[in-house]
């Protein structure tokens, strides 16, 4: 028969949630849109703004720190990221193409048998989109790793 008496003190290797129990549910659940909400507001700063200094793929890193710490569920650590890098690109590729003088969607639309101008918007953001939810699932998944599991040791 195998025990499984001994185990490694769990306050020290418990995974950190954002779960608190002395709040109630429906704090908890503010807690966690208002954590979601810094998040979205982060990667948008860094798509708006970052982008002007930095590579385009920045936004990619900081969706990994996000998906590093702050992020707990897998599913939210890919869709999140997706959806509001994704819409950001979008509306923002559509702003930089009003105000240009010179059509750069256009011209590529043409080189695809001038598929117009929204499937263009539609791919670029496709692509930041897969980029930035690929980089945050890698980093919560790398927060799994890194993090401490509880261990049980087999006493016979």
């Amino acid at each position: 028969i195998i025990n499984y008496t001994f185990q490694i003190p769990l306050k020290i290797l418990q995974k950190k949630t954002s779960y608190n129990p002395s709040l109630s549910k429906e704090n908890n659940d503010i807690m966690k849109s208002i954590k979601l909400a810094i998040v979205a507001l982060i990667i948008i700063l860094t798509i708006v703004f970052g982008q002007e200094v930095l590579p385009w793929w920045i936004s990619g890193l900081i969706s990994f720190i996000c998906g590093f710490f702050v992020i707990n569920k897998r599913y939210t650590a890919f869709i999140f990221p997706f959806v509001v890098s994704g819409l950001t690109w979008i509306v923002l590729a559509f702003f930089k193409e009003y105000n240009a003088e010179v059509s750069i969607s256009n011209m590529v639309s043409e080189i695809f048998k001038n598929v117009g101008k929204i499937p263009i918007f539609l791919i670029t953001g496709l692509i930041i989109a897969l980029v930035n939810g690929f980089f945050s699932l890698s980093g919560n998944y790398f927060k799994r790793v890194v993090s401490p599991q509880p261990t049980y040791r087999k006493i016979r």
